[in-house]
């Protein structure tokens, strides 16, 4: 291959980047960059466009008339045997693997963040993070005192564990100046149960 070679398929046979690369063997880009190397100007979007067009049964070629299988043939062959996610077994497989709530590899809705929170997923709760989690300890607290919590509101574990969200372990401030006051061993004002 040299670049005479490239300037005729190119330049003179109006050949496409595509059809130079399945003729060297090569990825696309990998026929462009030797065009140029070659020092042959690559041809803009509309002249591509062009030039393709004026070739002999272009036409046919883009509405896909070239192709002897119509689209209820070509949709049959991959309905059943032909397409690998339709058979029995491969679904199977794929359902062996699958956990809880249908997803693939589901923790329930339950995760943690980096401080050690429980997180539960409650994509429609006014209180949810970007991804739809909502810290477990403040779903319980709004169960016990039965209203949303407000974002100034801070859940206060007693036995210091973030993981334990029992009713009995959580107690409510007001605000986080009174969080601080319990961690200092000052007490907490108001606790709402």
């Amino acid at each position: 291959m040299n670049s005479d070679w490239l300037f005729q398929r190119y330049v003179i046979d109006k050949c496409s980047i595509a059809e130079i690369a399945r003729d060297l063997g090569v990825h696309p880009e990998t026929a462009r960059q030797r065009l140029l190397r070659a020092r042959i100007p690559i041809r803009s979007l509309s002249e591509g466009v062009r030039t393709a067009w004026s070739k002999p049964g272009a036409k046919e070629r883009m509405r896909g008339d070239h192709n002897p299988m119509r689209r209820p043939e070509i949709a049959a062959r991959f309905r059943g045997e032909a397409n690998p996610s339709k058979r029995p077994e491969v679904n199977q497989k794929k359902n062996a693997t699958r956990l809880r709530n249908g997803h693939w590899f589901s923790n329930g809705g339950r995760t943690r963040d980096p401080d050690g929170y429980v997180l539960v997923r409650r994509p429609n709760h006014p209180g949810a993070n970007s991804a739809g989690y909502v810290r477990e300890h403040r779903l319980v607290m709004e169960s016990v005192v039965g209203r949303f919590l407000y974002p100034w509101e801070v859940v206060h574990h007693r036995n210091g564990k973030k993981d334990d969200n029992r009713p009995e372990n959580l107690d409510l401030c007001a605000d986080e100046v009174e969080h601080r006051r319990i961690h200092r061993g000052e007490g907490c004002a108001e606790v709402q149960e």
